[in-house]
């Protein structure tokens, strides 16, 4: 590799001496009143004069204070001439460069001196003190002894040329948009011809026959050529033919990409190390990129790489995550009743997860809440809920209260009744009392808005019939006041029978009406006691 001695020569725009320079200022109208007092047609005629610009617009002896306060040789917030601002009887204050990128720019703006670091526009750069987009131009695109080029600059132009048989002049463009130069030694074999380094009729491939999959270098005698990459998929591709050199754009293929001047395979690779949807990730093979996204709110659309090309699966996520930007993550916990609320059926929802308030049985609700990112449950009893004289059932998922009504006014067996218990979601119960057994109601009432049932057995002399207790039919197997005849009488449980109380007495029982009575009768030929009756005549 040949040494090349850089000497850096700034190239200085100059007038012949003894020449003035006029710039012409035009025709514009753009009052400005200079520093002296007088008003001029615009701010060039005044930097002409040789004023500073006081304030825009025609000098006045009644000017603002804010006029006069405050004054900048630009006018006013003009990144593309550098001006001068300054407060009265304060130092002059110069716009400067920061950087080629961005201007510190001083102006007034109502009467005060305004500081603004501010970025040039697109296709300017910071020279000087102010944006301009006179930009210095390489034609040969840098330092580049082995192709003549032409830096220009404002107007100027200067060529690589020679400087003797074994040195190249070379122009170009600085960092800070200034036409440079060096002095560049053309390598053994080599001459400078034409503003170049050329060599003698030779041509020499260092990637020989490995081509377009190898970074190589031509040189001849016009010069050193390295391959290099025009875009990911294109090769600039220098060999040589015969002792010339000759250049291609070569396409790599369609599983090959152009890296570092030669035809690489194409490589699949994963940011995130494959299949894991708890992690964005990007899978990248050449210019084709794929990013993992959400294909809904609980499933991730996962890229990885598959035997070297690029794959994608829907991955559902956690039944307590969700999707958010291409990564299962854990979702929050939200409570649709605001949290333990026993009067309100709620769902409780993490991700896809939901857990619904939900009754085990008349009286027990099951209630969700949300305890952090998490849920808990707790037994609520709906009976005893409301306190002791308000009754609730569970209904609905959730506890609802209770209205009961009896028809028969409560605890009544001799009367049939119905009753019922609702709520005003929906619940309803509807029955009415019955008989047991001949003996047995069933009887329904309301205990504190409640519906309640107990068995009640009927008085002796009672039956149940009809869904109440009724008095029983009275009978006498004897038919009546019989005395010859001994009979028992019935009523419900209660049973008498005829028998002598002594041996004259005979006590007949017998219906009266529906009335169980007795009379005692003295048996003319006496009674008979076995027999249960008197002894016939």
């Amino acid at each position: 590799m040949r040494q090349i001695l850089p000497v850096l020569l700034v190239v200085i725009l100059v007038f012949s001496a003894g020449c003035t320079m006029q710039q012409s200022c035009g025709t514009e109208v753009n009052n400005a009143c200079g520093s002296d007092g007088v008003t001029y047609q615009n701010p060039c005629l005044a930097a002409q004069a040789g004023a500073k610009i006081a304030y825009l617009g025609m000098c006045q002896s009644n000017a603002t204070e804010s006029q006069t306060l405050c004054s900048d040789s630009d006018g006013g917030r003009n990144l593309l001439e550098k001006g001068t601002a300054r407060m009265r009887e304060e130092p002059e204050v110069s716009d400067f460069c920061i950087g080629t990128s961005s201007v510190q720019e001083n102006y007034c703006d109502g009467g005060m001196l305004k500081v603004e670091t501010a970025s040039c526009p697109q296709g300017t750069i910071c020279e000087e003190g102010a944006c301009t987009n006179d930009l210095c131009q390489d034609s040969d695109n840098g330092s580049n002894v082995y192709s003549k080029g032409t830096a220009s600059k404002a107007g100027r132009s200067y060529t690589d040329g020679c400087n003797g048989t074994k040195h190249v002049l070379e122009y170009y463009c600085g960092e800070g948009n200034e036409v440079l130069s060096y002095s560049g030694d053309c390598a053994a074999g080599e001459t400078c011809s034409d503003g170049a380094c050329e060599f003698e009729a030779s041509c020499a491939d260092s990637d020989g026959e490995n081509g377009i999959y190898e970074k190589g270098t031509v040189t001849t005698e016009s010069g050193t050529h390295v391959d290099y990459c025009t875009d990911i998929a294109t090769l600039k591709e220098y060999s040589c033919s015969g002792t010339g050199m000759q250049a291609a754009d070569v396409f790599c293929g369609s599983n090959f990409e152009c890296s570092l001047g030669a035809c690489e395979p194409l490589v699949c690779s994963d940011s995130d190390g494959g299949r894991v949807k708890g992690e964005y990730g990007r899978v990248s093979r050449g210019e084709a990129a794929y990013n993992d996204s959400c294909a809904g709110n609980a499933t991730v659309r996962e890229y990885y790489c598959e035997d070297g090309l690029p794959a994608s699966a829907d991955m559902d996520c956690g039944s307590d995550e969700t999707c958010i930007s291409g990564r299962c993550v854990q979702a929050g916990c939200f409570d649709s009743d605001g949290g333990s609320v026993a009067v309100t059926s709620g769902t409780v929802t993490i991700g896809t997860l939901a857990k619904n308030d939900e009754c085990t049985n008349l009286t027990e609700l099951r209630e969700f809440y949300c305890s952090g990112g998490d849920f808990e449950s707790a037994s609520v009893d709906c009976y005893s809920y409301h306190g002791a004289s308000v009754r609730a059932v569970c209904w609905t998922g959730r506890c609802a209260q209770t209205y009961c009504m009896d028809s028969d006014g409560g605890r009544d067996e001799n009367e049939t009744g119905s009753a019922s218990m609702t709520t005003a979601t929906g619940y309803a119960s509807f029955v009415s009392d019955y008989c047991l057994d001949n003996r047995t109601i069933v009887e329904y009432f309301c205990d504190s808005n409640w519906l309640t049932a107990d068995k009640i057995a009927c008085s002796p002399e009672q039956a149940c019939y009809m869904s109440k207790c009724v008095d029983a039919v009275c009978s006498d197997t004897d038919g009546g006041l019989n005395y010859i005849a001994s009979g028992t009488v019935t009523k419900g449980l209660r049973t008498e029978r005829d028998g002598c109380l002594d041996s004259d007495v005979l006590r007949e029982w017998s219906c009266d009406g529906n009335s169980v009575g007795s009379v005692d009768y003295t048996c003319p030929d006496g009674c008979d006691s076995p027999g249960r009756r008197c002894v016939p005549l």
